[in-house]
Order: structure tokens, then C-alpha cells, then sequence
């Protein structure tokens, strides 16, 4: 009877020990990740927002942070299209930015969830980098005014790096 009072209070010591270290060894994953990134505090922020992240590897964060860009890339889209209707001065640079996001969405998310998915994070970095560049590019397009868009192409810039730089880290 002594033993099995000991073999549970063993088993409940181990729990309780579980309990405590396994969310800080996903903290950890997250943290040396975020860490080998060009922004940190993006990094943490967004893995750290989705429930997802508690018990993943550096794949299962390079496709949330790809699911981060795909959803960026969406809400793009949306503010884009309502600043066609209030600011038509500014069709032409807005028109080509939807065409950039939409490529995003259409090559480079698509590209980049397909290559982590089968384990070739080559093009999947490839991917990410080359939305970045689009991203800038649709900035660019506003050079006799101001964009409307700044934050937006910003936040989508820092994220297609982020996601590069993780999906980096599985080569």
C-alpha cells in the first residue's frame, strides 16, 4: 500500500513537472526562432498570438507565419479595394498592387505551404523572399505620391521576412 501511495505521488510530481516545462519549451522554440529572424518582436508577437505554435517544430512555425502573410496579403486586398472607390486619382499604382497581393496569394503563399509541407524549404524561402520584393514593389509604384498604403505594404514586407528567415532555419 506505501508503494502505490509512492507511485502516485511520483506520477503526480511528474504531471505537475510537465505541466510547468512543456509550455516553456514551446516558449523556448519560439524564442530561438524568433531570435535568428530580421524582427524579433513581429516574430514573438505573431507565433506567440496563435494557439497553433504551443507544441509545433520550425516547420509548424513557417507555416503560420506564411498563414500570417496569406491573411496580411487578404486584408491587403480588401483595404485596397475600398481605396479604389475613395480615391480615384490613385487607380493605377492601386491596380497594380492588387495584382502584386494577388500574385502573392495566387504563387508565393501557395509555393511556400506546398514546399514546407513536403519538406523542400528551399523554394518555400524562395517564395517568401520574392514576396517581399513584390510587396516593395507595389510600394515603389506610389513614387509621385504618397501611398495610401504604407502600413500595410510594411507589415507584409516584415512578415514575408520573418517567414523567410524561418523556413531558413530548416536547410
Amino acid at each position: 500500500m506505501i508503494m502505490s501511495s509512492k507511485l502516485i505521488l511520483h506520477c503526480f510530481a511528474l504531471l505537475i513537472m510537465l505541466a510547468i516545462f512543456l509550455p516553456l519549451s514551446s516558449c523556448d522554440v519560439i524564442n530561438y526562432t524568433c531570435r535568428k529572424t530580421p524582427n524579433f518582436q513581429l516574430c514573438t508577437s505573431i507565433l506567440r498570438s496563435n494557439p497553433k505554435s504551443g507544441g509545433t517544430d520550425v516547420t509548424g512555425l513557417g507555416l503560420i507565419m506564411v498563414g500570417s502573410l496569406e491573411s496580411k496579403a487578404n486584408s491587403a486586398l480588401q483595404t485596397i479595394k475600398l481605396l479604389l472607390k475613395t480615391e480615384p486619382h490613385l487607380k493605377i499604382p492601386l491596380t497594380q498592387c492588387i495584382k502584386k497581393y494577388s500574385f502573392i496569394l495566387k504563387y508565393d503563399v501557395t509555393e511556400a505551404f506546398e514546399a514546407l509541407r513536403l519538406g523542400d524549404p528551399k523554394f518555400g524561402e524562395d517564395s517568401m523572399n520574392d514576396s517581399a520584393m513584390v510587396v516593395q514593389e507595389c510600394e515603389d509604384g506610389f513614387k509621385h505620391c504618397t501611398s495610401p498604403i504604407s502600413n500595410v505594404n510594411k507589415d507584409a514586407h516584415d512578415i514575408s521576412a520573418v517567414a523567410a528567415a524561418i523556413i531558413r532555419l530548416l536547410l
